[in-house]
């Protein structure tokens, strides 16, 4: 077998960017939830979307009144009840935050996009 220099620069380069460019979970999306969703979803809610619990109330779990679809499907935005609701698809029902036309371009397309990457908390 003969090593070819350029395929391991391109392998590495490529492992390199995909982890640089995940999404932070705590500095990037987190963010999000204190300025538009835990005024309503805060511990007196069904979904806690406050810092330090956030995480574990949407990751692989199942949305009461969607079931059995995921909150959030690690993976999948298109398959996550939350990414369908801030980008106001309409699958599952109206938008949120509530009384909005969902959040803007910019976080949900972050949203999206920590969700693809497979959902991490890092």
């Amino acid at each position: 077998m003969k090593f070819h220099y350029q395929s391991a620069v391109f392998i590495f380069s490529f492992l390199t960017a995909s982890v640089l460019a995940q999404v932070d979970y705590s500095d990037q999306i987190q963010p999000i939830f204190n300025n538009n969703c835990t005024m309503c979803h805060d511990s007196s809610e069904g979904l806690d979307l406050s810092e330090g619990v956030s995480y574990d109330n949407l990751v692989d779990v199942i949305s009461q009144g969607y079931a059995p679809s995921l909150r959030v499907a690690p993976g999948s935005a298109t398959n996550s009840v939350l990414w369908n609701k801030v980008a106001n698809t309409g699958t599952y029902g109206g938008a949120m935050p509530q009384g909005s036309s969902g959040l803007n371009a910019d976080e949900a397309q972050l949203i999206e996009t920590w969700i693809n990457e497979g959902a991490q908390d890092n």
